[in-house]
């Protein structure tokens, strides 16, 4: 795998995750300064765009639980560093920190051209993972 490679799958990585902590955000701000939800519809069709965008064809035909819930965390659960990329069998791992002392990784698989988010696991570090079938 080229380093070309790995600097896309980074950089739609970043994209990825600041969308998310972006929509998270938003939703937090929206609670905040409404109280009920009358945004519903909106809260959806922004996550739908980002999961269309980017998520493999497979990870949206599962169905995704945020999708159903529009759960978000605050602070944020995307807005995290990338601490390691690394390429594997035509795909790429990409880890971030998540909660207290865990990690999770995200798989990158190229389809129609561009990178997207085919799954992710969840790890405590004993270099055993979960899979998660929902982002």
């Amino acid at each position: 795998m080229s380093n070309d490679q790995m600097e896309n799958v980074k950089a739609t990585a970043i994209e990825f995750f600041k969308s998310m902590a972006d929509w998270e955000k938003w939703n937090w701000q929206l609670d905040s300064a409404n109280g009920d939800d009358d945004k519903q519809p909106e809260r959806a069709s922004a996550l739908n765009a980002i999961f269309k965008r980017h998520l493999t064809k497979k990870a949206i035909a599962r169905g995704q639980e945020r999708q159903e819930g529009l759960y978000y965390d605050d602070p944020p659960s995307f807005d995290r560093n990338i601490t390691k990329i690394e390429a594997d069998k035509g795909s790429y791992w990409v880890y971030i920190p998540e909660g207290i002392a865990a990690m999770a990784r995200y798989r990158f698989v190229q389809e129609d051209g561009d990178w997207k988010v085919d799954y992710k696991e969840s790890g405590i570090g004993d270099g055993k993972w979960d899979k998660e079938l929902h982002i």
